[in-house]
């Protein structure tokens, strides 16, 4: 199973501000920081299967147990981050009812596979210390912290978060121990209706606008 997250400590830290003596600040995947944004390239494993980058896992689990969950694998074979984001962020398809009670959750276990599968990167998280760390987007207050810097900042929260788990793991030869690569929390393919290891490749509408998660 992954380490359990206080969401609520998360959430309640995202309200005091960003009140400390240095910010790492990260936004596009070619910047500073680059690979804490959920589109650089670093493909994760999860439920089986390799999912490009950790939007890739994020958007496609809009639409588990949803009428539209054909679109999950659409999703997960996007040739690139941006092109997953638009499918999921297609408003003409309606997400899982209960979406706003578990992003959270899913954003965390891309977040945390990511970082324990890559040591390069998890090297450059770690070696980020106790700094806190910021999604320095001009137009997302939830994830980032918005254009008047007072934004939620929930994406820099797990980072972490992450970064302080991945402190406590107990890295072995082959990586970090293998509990922390499985959840019985995550959905089977086979439990996921319309999930089929072959793209459906319905004639999708694709949003100009990449707006919010």
């Amino acid at each position: 199973m992954f380490p359990r997250v206080q969401f609520a400590a998360i959430i309640e830290a995202g309200h005091k501000g960003h009140q400390h003596r240095m910010t790492i600040l990260f936004y596009k995947a070619d910047g500073p920081y680059g690979c804490f944004s959920n589109f650089s390239p670093h493909p994760i494993r999860l439920q089986g299967r390799i999912w490009l980058t950790s939007e890739h896992y994020y958007q496609a689990h809009k639409y588990i147990n949803s009428p539209h969950a054909a679109l999950c694998e659409q999703i997960r074979q996007a040739s690139s981050p941006e092109m997953a984001a638009a499918l999921g962020r297609d408003p003409r398809y309606a997400v899982r009812l209960d979406w706003e009670a578990v992003k959270l959750q899913v954003m965390y276990t891309a977040v945390f596979t990511k970082f324990s599968s890559h040591p390069d990167i998890r090297a450059v998280l770690v070696g980020t210390e106790d700094e806190p760390i910021v999604e320095d987007s001009p137009s997302d207050s939830y994830w980032g912290w918005g254009a008047d810097h007072q934004g939620h900042n929930y994406l820099g929260r797990l980072l972490m978060q992450v970064r302080e788990q991945l402190r406590l793991a107990k890295p072995t030869e082959q990586g970090f121990h293998p509990e922390y690569l499985t959840s019985d929390r995550l959905a089977k393919p086979s439990q996921i209706v319309g999930w089929s290891p072959e793209p459906t490749n319905p004639k999708l509408h694709h949003s100009d606008s990449l707006g919010s998660s």
